[in-house]
């Protein structure tokens, strides 16, 4: 069996996940469709391989190019068996299994489920071009629920899948934590923040904010950011190049999983300001790591992680410089959210995530 992911819109969770399962099932081909080379840095069993892609066009007018000429040529080049798409479109022009990966479902009332670019490439044909994906994959039961009753025809083909961190993601000694600051932050404790900005102004919202906490209190602890290089990027560091504590932050791109690992591990508090997902994987990383966790509020992510995290307006600057004033200041509170995190990680699997995704897989075909 030859099983095509396309990942030109990855996360770590969903990549994780085919990894592992490919782990389990080698006797069967695993290839990932990519944007580049640059943005997948993940070492490969020997039954997975790459193959470019291309980025997405973003005008919807062209998406008809995309998936329904270029994705079914593709997959008839690499002699596919099944297709999974990590978005809400499905190919028309191919007779090979799909598989549609929606964990990024809009579950706010009163919002399209879908954005309004694929609204609007869809039009009234939704359900009826869903209709056509062999199994549809959602990482919440809140998520298929309101699936479900918007399009009730998808009831039988959409399934639940647990969501996991990789086990690369430990807690760290103190002496590992001591050589991992003294690589990456002068030897000081610093928060994490680890977001992928799509807007200078995100970026100096978090500069305010952190600039709040050094005002209240004259400490050495640092900002490490881990981002995606992107076309942003240069006008980052330029903004930075200007800031008042420029010393405390560090602007890290394109960091390898292994490292970004170890970085997580010895956090003293790890901050996730902006959830593209239903069920971000990047909290339950920290959990595993034994590393309290600040994420934005939306009732998405409370409904999950209810008390086991604490929360913050992603555009609030006055509220997230609360929240690391009060992790510094609080040691009660800081411990308490580490054991209320690693209590509640243990509630995954990602033999579970395995087995639910190869049944899902098997039921596709």
């Amino acid at each position: 069996m030859i099983i095509v992911v396309n990942t030109t819109t990855h996360n770590s969770f969903t990549v994780n996940a085919f990894l592992q399962l490919a782990l389990q099932k080698m006797q069967h081909q695993f290839i990932f469709l990519l944007q580049d080379v640059e943005t997948f840095e993940y070492l490969l069993p020997n039954n997975c391989s790459t193959y470019v892609l291309g980025k997405i066009p973003r005008r919807n007018l062209l998406w008809k190019y995309w998936y329904n000429y270029k994705i079914p040529s593709t997959l008839k080049k690499l002699n596919a068996t099944l297709y999974i798409n990590v978005n809400a479109i499905i190919s028309l022009r191919t007779t090979v299994p799909q598989i549609l990966w929606l964990d990024n479902l809009n579950l706010s009332e009163n919002e399209y489920l879908f954005s309004i670019a694929i609204k609007k490439y869809y039009k009234n044909n939704t359900e009826t071009n869903l209709a056509i994906a062999k199994k549809i994959v959602v990482v919440t039961d809140a998520a298929k629920q309101k699936l479900c009753a918007a399009y009730p025809g998808l009831q039988n083909t959409t399934t639940t899948l647990p969501v996991a961190a990789n086990s690369i993601y430990l807690p760290s000694s103190w002496q590992q934590q001591d050589d991992i600051k003294n690589n990456y932050s002068n030897g000081k404790d610093y928060f994490l923040v680890t977001t992928s900005f799509t807007n200078q102004q995100d970026f100096i919202n978090l500069l305010k904010a952190f600039t709040q906490f050094k005002k209240w209190q004259k400490s050495n602890l640092q900002l490490l950011i881990v981002t995606q290089k992107n076309k942003l990027t240069a006008s980052l560091l330029l903004q930075l190049a200007s800031y008042k504590y420029k010393a405390d932050i560090h602007l890290l791109t394109n960091v390898p999983i292994a490292d970004y690992a170890k970085i997580l591990s010895a956090a003293y508090a790890f901050f996730y300001p902006y959830c593209t997902t239903n069920f971000p994987v990047q909290l339950l990383e920290a959990m595993q790591s034994h590393v309290p966790v600040i994420t934005q509020k939306t009732p998405s992510i409370e409904a999950v992680f209810t008390e086991n995290v604490g929360y913050a307006k992603s555009i609030d600057i006055d509220d997230y410089a609360a929240k690391m004033i009060l992790l510094y200041k609080d040691e009660k509170y800081r411990n308490q959210l580490i054991q209320n995190g690693v209590a509640f990680n243990f509630n995954f699997s990602i033999n579970s995530t395995i087995t639910t995704l190869w049944q899902a897989i098997n039921a596709a075909l």
